[in-house]
């Protein structure tokens, strides 16, 4: 590497921009997965406190989700979720909502997770990535 190359990767680094190698933390699949929101139509259910109601799942990403509820939840409000992408698969934790809308729709940033639910969607995220990847070829 020249000298005049490695001043031009610090100086993007410096400022902010990304630079071409990918850092072993955030690999470029993982980072499609944490944003790419992948439709689905799932059941769910949804805990606001004492309050339990099934809802449908419209998409998912690693770190969140869209839902469809018959009652409206509460802004901000922190909520219990369970889902299952799988028979084998379960998916549980807790989450916050992040916005609402008038047609009962929800989105929800997920926080934490039950037992293995962090690694089954992980794992179910990939390979929605991996069968894509197969169908536009």
């Amino acid at each position: 590497m020249t000298k005049s190359s490695a001043q031009s990767q610090h100086q993007s680094a410096q400022i902010g921009q990304p630079q071409a190698a990918t850092s072993k933390k955030n690999p470029p699949g993982r980072e499609r997965r944490r944003y790419f929101r992948h439709a689905v139509n799932l059941p769910l259910v949804l805990r606001d406190g004492v309050a339990e109601q099934h809802a449908r799942m419209t998409n998912l990403r690693e770190g969140g989700m869209a839902v469809r509820t018959a009652q409206a939840l509460r802004h901000s409000s922190i909520i219990d979720f369970a889902f299952d992408l799988s028979s084998r698969a379960s998916v549980s934790g807790k989450g916050q909502v992040a916005w609402i809308n008038t047609e009962g729709m929800a989105g929800i940033v997920l926080q934490t997770f039950d037992e293995n639910g962090r690694e089954h969607l992980e794992t179910w995220l990939a390979a929605q990535e991996q069968l894509g990847v197969k169908n536009r070829l």
